[in-house]
């Protein structure tokens, strides 16, 4: 659900900072379906959090934030408490899962500011835990990959950062950033495949089979990114 779902009749931009869900413009949803939409959210991260133990103290911090932004009549979306109890980097454990709702706009995605969900999984193999540890001492930094997302995420975004979700002011210092190492081997992939075959080249055997190996492209770029 977009924390925006129309804009002002006029059809001048309104500015990110100041967006709300406009009851009263034209073609927007009733509040009371707003409403319905958040319960179902909130119905929905309830019933999968025993499954992610790990993230109680956020599903709950964000399901106040949910509650609260909706009793407030949809103003402009704050869920910094849910952002400050959400501590991926605390854990990086390979394999971790953690299911995310925000609202949020998608870098390289969507511009506008929507309540997006994604289950995302930890990419933290003992390898590059070994390099941080020893050489590219990198505390922030979240290997990711998707598991699952909600629309804004079905674009060419490869990043969950928290300074793009909405908050009533920014944390003092942020405690982490993920980038989605799937995504950005298979845009790799694809890229060079059409600049492959658009061009006529013939790539040298062993850069080829990197080519079309996902897992070997994601390796490299999660280690591109940590460093």
């Amino acid at each position: 659900m977009t924390e925006i779902l129309v804009q002002a009749a006029s059809g001048d931009q309104v500015p990110p900072v100041t967006r709300v869900v406009e009851f009263e413009a034209e073609s927007a949803p009733a509040r009371g379906d707003a409403e319905a939409a958040v319960r179902r959210v909130v119905d929905a991260v309830q019933e999968l959090s025993p499954a992610l133990p790990h993230d109680a103290d956020y599903h709950a911090a964000l399901v106040k934030d949910l509650r609260r932004w909706s009793e407030g009549g949809f103003e402009v979306p704050d869920f910094l408490d849910s952002l400050l109890a959400f501590q991926p980097a605390a854990n990086r454990a390979d394999g971790l899962q953690h299911l995310v709702v925000f609202p949020m706009y998608t870098q390289n995605g969507n511009p506008d500011r929507n309540l997006e969900a994604v289950v995302l999984r930890m990419v933290w193999p003992e390898w590059l835990a070994e390099l941080e540890r020893t050489r590219y001492d990198n505390p922030l930094f979240c290997g990711i990959k998707f598991e699952d997302f909600t629309a804004g995420y079905d674009t060419n975004s490869a990043v969950l950062f928290p300074e793009t979700i909405a908050v009533r002011e920014a944390p003092e210092r942020f405690s982490w950033g993920g980038i989605f190492c799937d995504r950005e081997a298979a845009r790799f992939r694809r890229v060079t495949d059409a600049a492959v075959d658009i061009l006529g080249l013939e790539l040298p055997e062993d850069i080829a089979a990197m080519v079309h190996d996902q897992k070997r492209c994601e390796e490299a770029f999660v280690l591109w990114d940590m460093v």
